[in-house]
C-alpha cells in the first residue's frame, strides 16, 4: 500500500463542491435547453441518466475531474500509487447519490471517500492544470471495451437510481 499524502479537509471539500457545481451548471443547462428546443419533449425521462453518465465518469481522463485539475488533485490506485483506471474512477463515484453522506465521511477521511474504499483508490496531490486541459486529454483518449462497459453501466445505474427515486 502506498502512503497517502496529507490533504486538507478544506481542499477536499472544495474539490467535491466544485465537481458538483461543474456537473450541475455545465451539464444540466444544455440538456434542459436541448429538451426545450426539440419539438417533442423527449428528454424529460432521460436527463437524469444522462447526468449520471457524466457524474460517474467525470474523473476518467487521467484520474482528474475539472475541479481536481484546477486544485491539483488526482485519483490514484491505493496499492500502486499509479493513476486510477477508468473502472476505478467509475466505482468510486457510485455513491454519488449519497453526496451529503460522502461529504460527512470526507470530514474524517479527506483522502478517501466511501467510493474510494470500494474502488481501492485515494486522492493525491498533483500538478495544477488549466480547466481546458480536460479537452486535450479527452482528444487523446481512445475508446476501449472497458469504456463501452462503463457507459452501459452508467446508463443502467442512472436508470436504476431514477426509478428508485420515483418511489421515494
Amino acid at each position: 500500500m502506498i502512503e497517502t499524502q496529507k490533504i486538507s479537509i478544506k481542499l477536499r471539500l472544495l474539490s467535491m463542491l466544485l465537481d458538483h457545481f461543474f456537473i450541475c451548471f455545465i451539464t444540466i443547462p444544455p440538456i434542459v435547453l436541448l429538451d426545450h428546443l426539440l419539438p417533442v419533449r423527449t428528454l424529460d425521462n432521460y436527463w437524469f441518466p444522462l447526468i449520471f453518465i457524466i457524474y460517474l465518469n467525470k474523473d476518467f481522463a487521467k484520474g482528474k475531474s475539472i475541479a481536481k485539475r484546477i486544485l491539483g488533485l488526482r485519483i490514484v490506485d491505493h496499492k500502486t500509487g499509479e493513476t486510477a483506471n477508468e473502472w476505478q474512477c467509475f466505482l468510486r463515484n457510485i455513491f454519488t447519490m449519497l453526496w451529503p453522506i460522502e461529504v460527512l465521511f470526507t470530514l474524517f477521511s479527506p483522502t478517501r471517500k466511501i467510493g474510494d474504499y470500494l474502488a481501492s483508490t485515494h486522492i493525491r496531490r498533483s500538478k495544477e492544470e488549466k480547466i481546458f486541459s480536460i479537452i486535450t486529454d479527452m482528444k487523446e483518449f481512445r475508446m476501449s471495451i472497458t469504456t463501452l462497459w462503463l457507459v452501459i453501466s452508467s446508463i443502467g445505474y442512472g436508470i436504476l437510481v431514477y426509478f428508485i427515486s420515483q418511489f421515494l
